[in-house]
């Protein structure tokens, strides 16, 4: 990194460049190699002469992330901030156009500077030596040395630079970026840090867990009830720590293998209260063990995939009446108060679709309305967030008897 000087030192080694190309060149005239603006070069009619003239000065975008960050947590400096420039030359050419002094001296230019692009040490170290101003610039120490290289400019940015600029008639010229110059203040000095007293390295899979499919056993595509498995079956499901979270809710599972994760949906590897009926997401999370001592730290996680949890009537409802306006029915898991609930009662030539009462808090038991029910005994099902809890069905051999639906019932009485 340089100090302050290190772009008046860039602009004072192009012109020892520059003149080293340009001085000779035109036996008998004199050459006058500057740097400033080129609208107050007038050199005499006998003299040519080159004008060096910084027009622009800007980031650039490969140093400047380099800079990132200088400041630890805390505020203390960390390192050296630096500001990495690209600097624009515009270099004028004068001489007696009749016998084309500035085409010469562009062609000797452009010759030397794409023969010696970069500024070296020991150029730098003697322009700084020959200039006493520049005594204290350090550019020779810049790690990155400064290159030269043609900036592409179109005629109608040159044009507009030199109405800009100048607002004088044009002359022969062109045009030269210098990369990169970093600048760093010399009054800030970081603190020194304490050693690394414990290494540890890690090699983590570039492949992350992937879930192919959900449900509620190994064989079929079984619905899952809350209370039950569920299998989540995919690749590179094994991990140091694997663990199953399922809406919000983590938990480390009962079963894991590459291509296999069991866990069961109800409190006990869940937190309690933590689960929900309805549409859901399953990710298999990849936990790490790193660090002195070790702690799991969050790694690869699985695509998000759905599963309905199905909510479940514990036991067997208690029998109603219809003048009871507040049946409470126990659901699992607890209902929320935004999720929408409904109880549904079926039996032959009968069916009725009961929304719950309004909820302020989570749930363990629901309250219907059975005022317009008829008395009788109703196949009985609850409905939260479109999932139903399922009815038992019973699987005859026999041809001659139906299947069918057995339960849970809910008498409703006189």
């Amino acid at each position: 990194m340089s100090n302050h000087l290190a772009v008046a030192t860039v602009s004072a080694a192009l012109r020892s460049l520059v003149d080293d190309g340009a001085g000779s060149v035109l036996s008998g005239v004199a050459t006058n190699v500057e740097t400033g603006r080129p609208d107050r070069m007038v050199p005499p009619d006998n003299e040519a002469a080159v004008s060096i003239f910084l027009y622009q000065v800007s980031p650039n975008a490969h140093w400047r992330n380099d800079d990132l960050p200088t400041r630890r947590g805390n505020g203390v400096l960390g390192q050296k901030p630096q500001a990495a420039l690209d600097l624009y030359y515009l270099l004028t050419f004068f001489g007696v156009d009749n016998r084309q002094h500035s085409e010469v001296l562009l062609g000797s230019v452009v010759s030397a500077l794409h023969t010696e692009p970069v500024l070296t040490r020991e150029r730098i170290e003697n322009v700084i030596a020959a200039e006493p101003h520049l005594a204290e610039s350090d550019l020779a120490a810049q790690p990155e040395l400064v290159r030269f290289a043609p900036a592409d400019l179109t005629l109608e940015e040159l044009s507009k630079l030199w109405s800009v600029f100048f607002q004088t008639p044009y002359r022969l010229s062109v045009a030269y970026k210098g990369s990169v110059v970093l600048i760093s203040p010399e009054d800030l000095a970081p603190r020194p840090t304490l050693p690394v007293a414990t290494r540890n390295l890690y090699v983590e899979t570039l492949e992350p867990p992937r879930i192919e499919s959900l449900s509620a056993d190994a064989v079929s595509a079984a619905p899952v009830v809350f209370g039950g498995p569920l299998v989540i079956r995919g690749r590179n499901l094994r991990g140091d720590d694997t663990r199953v979270t399922i809406g919000e809710a983590e938990a480390l599972p009962a079963f894991v293998s590459a291509r296999e994760v069991r866990v069961d949906v109800s409190e006990g590897p869940f937190p309690a209260g933590s689960l929900r009926a309805g549409p859901i997401g399953v990710r298999v999370v990849h936990y790490r063990l790193m660090g002195t001592p070790e702690v799991p730290h969050v790694g690869p996680t699985s695509n998000l995939c759905a599963v309905v949890v199905h909510p479940r009537i514990p036991g067997v409802p208690l029998p109603a009446t219809p003048a009871v306006a507040n049946y409470a029915l126990a659901v699992e898991p607890v209902v929320g108060p935004r999720q929408a609930a409904a109880l549904l009662l079926t039996r032959p030539g009968a069916s009725h679709s009961i929304e719950a009462a309004p909820r302020a808090t989570d749930r363990a038991s629901l309250e219907f309305d059975l005022g317009d029910v008829a008395p009788g005994i109703y196949l009985i099902r609850v409905r939260i967030d479109g999932a139903e809890s399922l009815l038992e069905f019973t699987d005859t051999d026999a041809d001659t008897l139906p299947d069918s639906y057995t339960g849970p019932t809910l008498e409703i009485t006189p």
